[in-house]
C-alpha cells in the first residue's frame, strides 16, 4: 500500500470515528456518506488533519426550498423588496429552528466561539472547532459545509478623485461614453435613482462626494440605513483607508464632471479590508444589509456596483445573494475583472447570467488587454457592456 493510499484509510477511520461518535450521541445512527458529501473533498481533508483545539471559520448551507420563485409578479418598488425580504426570513427562521439551538449550545461547550444567522442565502457563518463541525454535518437540517474564506478581492489602485483625467471640464470617461451628452440632451443624470458599492468604504467628506450622499442634508447626517461596515472594524460613519472605494464612488457620483451620474444619490457597504481583502461572510453581510438597509427594504438602492473579482469564474457562491438582489428589483453591476486577456478569464460574479457584467476599454475603444474575457461557466455572452 503506498503512502497516499495509507493516509487516505487513514483520514477515512478518522472520518468514521468522529461522526460514529458525535451521532451516537445525539442518539442517532450513523450515514456516513451523507456526512461526507456535506463538505467539499479539500475542506474534508483540512478538518480531518487538524487538531482538536483547530478553530476553523466556516459556512452553512441550511435545507430549505426556494421562496421567490413564487413572489407575484404584479409587486413592484418598496413593495416588491419589502415582499423578499420577508419570504427569505421566514424561510431561514424555518430552516435554521433547530440548527441555532444546536449551536447555541455548542458555544456553551467551547467548540463555537461565534456565529452568525443569514437570511439572503439561508445558511449560518460560524467559527468552531472540528466538533462543531462534525456536529453540524450531522444534522439533517444541514445542506452543506465550505470554508469562510479569506481574500484578495481588490488591487489597490494609485488613480485618485483628485488625479482623475479631464477634458473639456469632464473626466475623460464620462466623455468618452458621452455621458455629459445624455445630461444635456435627455436631461438625464441620476436624479431620483440610489446607487449602493460594496467596496473597501467612501470617504464620504470628500468634497465631491458629500451632497451626493443619501445621509448628508446639511447640518448633523444620518449614517444609519446609508452606511454599514461589515468588516471587523464595525465603522459608523463612511471611512476608507484604501481610497478604492472613494475612487469608484467618485467615477459614479461625483460632482464637477468627474462621475457618470451626479444626480444620483449614493449609499455604501465596506467589506473589504485596507488591502483588499475580505471573508466571504463579510460580503454575504453586506448583499444582505442592501436587501433592508437599517431593516428597512424601503431604502434598498436600485443599483449596486461592486468594483471587485475572484479570478475563478465558476465561484458560486454569491449566487443566492444575486438572485434576491434581482428579484428585489436591484440591478447588480461586477467589474469582469483584472484576469484577461485569454477566452474564459472573466472572474466571479461578473460571470453571473443575472449580473450585469462590465469590462473595460482602452484609449483607442479597444478591449483592454487586462480585462476579464467571456464566455463565463454559466453563459455564453459575457460581459454584456465594455
Amino acid at each position: 500500500m503506498t503512502g497516499k493510499c495509507r493516509r487516505r484509510v487513514g483520514l477515512g477511520l478518522l472520518l468514521v470515528l468522529l461522526v460514529t461518535a458525535t451521532l451516537r450521541s445525539a442518539g442517532a445512527s450513523p450515514a456516513l456518506p451523507a456526512v461526507r458529501a456535506k463538505f467539499t473533498p479539500t475542506f474534508l481533508h483540512q478538518v480531518l488533519q487538524a487538531k482538536p483545539a483547530d478553530t476553523f471559520r466556516f459556512l452553512v448551507s441550511a435545507r430549505g426550498k426556494d421562496e421567490l420563485a413564487s413572489i407575484p409578479t404584479a409587486l413592484s418598488g418598496p413593495e416588491r423588496r419589502a415582499a423578499v425580504v420577508a419570504r427569505l426570513q421566514a424561510a431561514a427562521a424555518t430552516s435554521q429552528e433547530r440548527l441555532v439551538p444546536l449551536l447555541l449550545r455548542l458555544k456553551k461547550s467551547g467548540s463555537v466561539q461565534e456565529f452568525q444567522s443569514f437570511w439572503i442565502y439561508n445558511g449560518l457563518a460560524v467559527q468552531g472547532n472540528r466538533a462543531a463541525l462534525m456536529a453540524l454535518a450531522a444534522h439533517d437540517d444541514v445542506l452543506s459545509i465550505r470554508p469562510d474564506r479569506w481574500q484578495k478581492w481588490i488591487t489597490p489602485d494609485e488613480t485618485t478623485l483628485t488625479g482623475v483625467e479631464q477634458e473639456a471640464g469632464v473626466n475623460w470617461g464620462v466623455a468618452r461614453i458621452r455621458a455629459d451628452r445624455v445630461w444635456s440632451a435627455l436631461g438625464i443624470d441620476g436624479t431620483g435613482v440610489v446607487v449602493a458599492t460594496i467596496d473597501t468604504g467612501v470617504d464620504w467628506r470628500h468634497p465631491t462626494l458629500q451632497p451626493a450622499y443619501r445621509g448628508w442634508h446639511g447640518g448633523t447626517p444620518i449614517h444609519a440605513g446609508n452606511w454599514y461596515d461589515a468588516t471587523d472594524q464595525g465603522a459608523v460613519y463612511p471611512v476608507d483607508s484604501m481610497g478604492h472605494g472613494t475612487h469608484v464612488m467618485g467615477l459614479l457620483t461625483g460632482q464637477d464632471g468627474i462621475g457618470v451620474a451626479p444626480g444620483a444619490r449614493w449609499i455604501a457597504v465596506r467589506a473589504f479590508d485596507n488591502y483588499g481583502y475580505a471573508l466571504d461572510s463579510w460580503i454575504h453581510a453586506g448583499f444582505q444589509w442592501l436587501l433592508a438597509p437599517a431593516g428597512d427594504p424601503a431604502l434598498s438602492p436600485d443599483i449596486v456596483n461592486n468594483s471587485w473579482s475572484n479570478p475563478t469564474g465558476g465561484n458560486d457562491e454569491f449566487q443566492p445573494d444575486v438572485k434576491a438582489l434581482v428579484t428585489a428589483g436591484i440591478l447588480p453591476v461586477f467589474s469582469t475583472g483584472n484576469h484577461g486577456p485569454e477566452p474564459g478569464s472573466i472572474g466571479s460574479p461578473a460571470s453571473y447570467p443575472a449580473v450585469l457584467a462590465a469590462g473595460a476599454s482602452d484609449p483607442d475603444d479597444q478591449v483592454a488587454e487586462f480585462s476579464g474575457r467571456g464566455p463565463s461557466p454559466f453563459v455564453d455572452i459575457k460581459p454584456e457592456i465594455v
